[in-house]
């Protein structure tokens, strides 16, 4: 009997030029593979050919059941060309082999079709090759039991390891060493963990530690990343240590992660941390989207040395140094938290270029957060593809939904920081509350010392600052504030000296919206109460702002104003008549009183006028200020009386 291909669908044919494709046969009803002896290759080509069929894998029929069966066969290589279009191959006979190919042999397929398998891969439930996977832990086909860790076997998902979970912590009270599984449950006499002492790393530490605990650390240096696991403990350094233990960053990641917490930082050197981010096209055209942009701002970008997501912390005395970022915050990145920083350095920090945004020292994304005694110096951003790189030392970036970032400074300084925009301080949007703050010596084209926006106006809010009795000097760039439309700044008692630029609007804009009162300018600036003079620093090339004796800007400032915009602004502290300008109050007692001694009217001169007005301070024909009962009370016993007079009179005899 002949079985034929003929009927030429694509689904049947082997082509020529194709490649390996099955060729198959349609067979009749009730087939029998016995009658099979040989098999024909036979082309009907005209034309001149050649065709190599070099090995079949696999010759087979399906059974009534669809199932596979292979029949053996005998092939070695064949060629058919126009001169030779048939060749002939032949089958073993089927009724004397069996499924290992032996004539006359006795193996056959089991059920899960292994040649003499004898069905030892059928598992206890009946599946091939399950390896029982589908019996419970209790032994049953298709059970629902499980087995925990423990090695208890229930249908409660609800007690999965409690049996032999417990305190794993060997320094707690009640340390079971039977337990494979910490619970949280280890009681502390003192609710202290010391490091290296009882753990031999901080993390390790705060794994052990509970809301309100503390760890404390000893002298030394810690190779390792921190995260304060979402808990409310305080991280600090041991107490009297004559060097702050270094937490030194691994892993390109950053050195401490403080979340969803309310923790505090004390006491300790931050180095070596690096803020992860993405390539600035991609930064770009995420920020068109909001949805996707505040998720790359929470979830993506991190800062080097300190990251603080959705937190509150309390960070004092630490000096965060050497960190890198690849987009934002250097030194510490915040992310809609609310921190206070108190008397903290913050320096050598960089971001290098490419990829840069900005933030050297401290980039605020939201939140409300507030600096106090702080030192930011010697930060550095680096350049993108459009140069817009920003915030040396501090940059307010970008506010959430609508609540517009809030960032208030006391006290601090800002020295030395390098980027093209807001060299000093770069902001985007929010509200900026500095007084007594000294910005000096910063280095950027756009706002050396501060900037109020951007120049392409592509990611910009609302920005407000008020800057209060501070002094910003020897800044260099092209403007020393630089201001977009939409941006306000209020001035108040504040110093301006020795800038290189000027204040203008950021390229694209035209407007100044600047209100300056009672400061001092180094050209005329209208405003109420403003002065163009030379402020007489102690000593600019030693980088003391403070305010000598003679200085006009002593007493020149106000101590209530209120803004066009409607801020009001009121100064409680300072010494004598009224708040003067700049971030230094001069203070007789600690500047010049000794060397001015007797001068009560600081007229430059030691002469009569100064007895009478001393005479008038005795008799209290006068009220006297701080300076002056310092500055009359030459012999220095804190009485002011007539011994003063005799030596101030001695004094001017002998001259």
């Amino acid at each position: 009997m002949q079985y034929l291909n003929t009927h030429g669908l694509n689904q049947f044919e082997f082509p020529y030029n194709g490649g390996y494709r099955r060729t198959s046969i349609e067979l009749p009803a009730n087939f029998n593979a016995e009658n099979i002896s040989k098999l024909n290759f036979l082309s009907n080509g005209l034309n001149e050919f050649q065709i190599q069929i070099t090995d079949i894998d696999k010759f087979f029929y399906l059974d009534s059941n669809y199932m596979p069966i292979d029949i053996p066969i005998n092939f070695e290589q064949i060629n058919i060309d126009n001169a030779n279009p048939n060749e002939w191959i032949y089958t073993l006979n089927l009724s004397n082999v069996d499924c290992l190919g032996e004539e006359n042999g006795i193996a056959e397929c089991d059920d899960c079709e292994v040649c003499n398998g004898g069905n030892n891969d059928i598992d206890d439930c009946g599946i091939c090759f399950g390896n029982n996977m589908n019996m419970d832990c209790s032994g049953t086909c298709f059970g629902f039991l499980q087995l925990d860790e423990c090695g208890i076997c229930d249908d409660d998902a609800s007690n999965n390891n409690l049996t032999c979970s417990g305190c794993t912590d060997i320094n707690a009270e009640n340390f079971d060493e039977n337990a494979i599984f910490h619970d949280g449950s280890c009681t502390y006499p003192d609710n202290i963990f010391f490091v290296p002492t009882e753990y031999t790393s901080i993390q390790n530490a705060i794994f052990f530690a509970s809301n309100g605990d503390t760890v404390e650390v000893g002298e030394g240096i810690y190779q390792e990343n921190i995260h304060f696991l979402d808990k409310s403990i305080t991280l600090r350094s041991a107490i009297g240590l004559e060097v702050q233990p270094i937490i030194e960053g691994v892993d390109s990641l950053s050195t401490i992660t403080i979340e969803n917490s309310d923790a505090s930082l004390i006491g300790l050197t931050i180095t070596n941390g690096y803020g992860r981010g993405v390539s600035f096209d991609d930064f770009l055209s995420l920020a068109a989207d909001p949805v996707a942009f505040d998720s790359l701002i929470t979830n993506v970008l991190r800062g080097g040395g300190i990251s603080i997501i959705n937190s509150s912390p309390y960070l004092k005395n630490l000096h965060i140094t050497n960190n890198s970022a690849r987009n934002v915050g250097a030194g510490i990145g915040l992310i809609n938290s609310s921190a206070t920083i108190e008397s903290t350095v913050i320096d050598n920090n960089i971001i290098p270029d490419g990829d840069a945004l900005g933030g050297g020292g401290i980039a605020v994304n939201g939140g409300s957060s507030t600096l106090l005694d702080v030192q930011i110096s010697n930060n550095y951003v680096g350049t993108n593809m459009y140069y817009l790189n920003g915030g040396g030392g501090i940059l307010c970036g970008f506010s959430f939904e609508d609540s517009p970032l809030s960032l208030n400074m006391y006290n601090t300084t800002i020295f030395n920081n390098t980027a093209n925009i807001g060299a000093g301080i770069g902001a985007l949007s929010g509200s900026i509350f500095i007084e007594k703050t000294l910005i000096s010596s910063n280095n950027g084209d756009f706002g050396a010392a501060l900037s109020m926006g951007e120049p392409l106006g592509l990611i910009v809010g609302d920005i407000n600052m008020n800057l209060i009795n501070s002094t910003i000097v020897n800044n260099t760039g092209d403007m020393t504030v630089g201001l977009i439309n939409s941006a306000n700044l209020n001035i108040l008692n504040s110093i301006f000296w020795n800038n290189d630029g000027v204040f203008a609007p950021m390229p694209n804009n035209n407007q100044l919206n600047i209100e300056g009162v009672y400061s001092l300018f180094e050209n005329d600036f209208n405003g109420e109460g403003n002065i163009v003079s030379d402020p007489l620093f102690e000593d600019s090339e030693s980088n003391n702002y403070e305010l000598t004796v003679n200085s006009p800007c002593i007493d020149s400032g106000i101590d209530y104003f209120d803004f066009n915009n409607g801020v009001s602004v009121e100064i409680n502290l300072y010494t004598d008549s009224a708040p003067d300008m700049g971030a230094y109050e001069f203070n007789p007692t600690t500047q010049d009183c000794e060397t001015s001694l007797g001068d009560v009217n600081l007229d430059g001169v030691l002469d009569i006028l100064d007895i009478l007005q001393i005479v008038n301070i005795i008799m209290e024909f006068t009220e006297a200020g701080e300076q002056e009962l310092c500055l009359a009370d030459i012999n220095g016993d804190n009485i002011l009386d007539i011994f003063d007079i005799i030596i101030m009179i001695n004094i001017i005899l002998a001259r």
